[in-house]
Parts: C-alpha cells; structure tokens; sequence
C-alpha cells in the first residue's frame, strides 16, 4: 500500500520499503506476526516528514531496525494481526484526514504499543522522522475518550 500525503510535497512510500527481513528470533517464531510499530505508519511518517525524500539505504536501515524481535506482536491465529492492520489504518485516516479516531481497546493496545517502541528506539530514526511519526497519533482516541499516545513522550527530540 502506498502512502501519499495530503500535503503535497510528493514524497510517496509504501509500506514495503519499510518492511525487513525479519530477524532470526522473529522468524524463530513462525506464526502469524506482526510489528508493533507498523510498515504502513512508517511509510506515513517517512511521506509527511520535512526535507526530501529519503536515500534508498535510509530507509531500508530503518526497514532493518523495525523487523526486530522487540518491534514484534506474535499471534496464534491471525485474527488479532488483521485488526491490527485495521488499527493502524484508522491512525493513517485520522492523519490524512485531520478527522478523530476512536479505538477500540484492543487497536488502541496495539498503536500504543507501536509508540512506545518508536520512542523507545527513536535514537535509530532521523528526529524529523520520529516527529512525524508522533503527529500521526494527535487525533487517535481510545473508547474512553483518552488519547491513545501520550505526545509528551516524544518530547526532547534533538
């Protein structure tokens, strides 16, 4: 799936350049899998971030970094894998379209989950890619009404 972005600066991904050969604990796994941090939010954050577009070797490094086991949901069935690509999809409209976005308790565990560890790895990432990684979630709710990411831990980029 491509990306382009409502901003017209032309910079398009898809979410395969941002996905890796797994890492050999992930593929140890073998069964449904899915990453935290998902390709396609990756893909959104690489297209809405300032400057030209990435170097081929950018983003394939940070293909790299996102195929790690510790950027991995494992599944038993893959069920919870595709509301989780629903999940992250409702965040990809949300940012296209400026509207809000309520989730339910599971996708919110999930896209939480996936900024948590951006956040957590955000030192393997560009600040202007982690920065446009945070704006997707500014208007994802959970069905409480709470925000889903806490903006405040992006804070401090460099």
């Amino acid at each position: 799936m491509a990306w382009h972005p409502s901003n017209g600066n032309g910079k398009v991904y898809s979410s395969k350049d941002f996905r890796g050969s797994w890492c050999s604990d992930a593929r140890d796994h073998g069964g449904p899998r899915r990453h935290m941090f998902d390709c396609e939010l990756g893909a959104a954050a690489a297209a809405y971030s300032r400057g030209p577009r990435m170097d081929h070797d950018t983003y394939r490094g940070y293909a790299s970094t996102m195929a790690t086991y510790n950027n991995m949901h494992r599944y038993s069935s893959s069920t919870a894998n595709d509301r989780d690509k629903i999940a992250a999809n409702k965040v990809l409209q949300s940012a296209y379209s400026g509207d809000r976005v309520t989730l339910s308790s599971h996708e919110a565990a999930h896209i939480r989950a996936g900024a948590e560890w951006l956040n957590a790895n955000r030192d393997s990432f560009s600040p202007g890619f982690v920065k446009s990684a945070a704006n997707l979630y500014n208007n994802v709710y959970d069905s409480n009404g709470h925000k889903v990411v806490d903006g405040r831990m992006f804070r401090g980029l460099h």
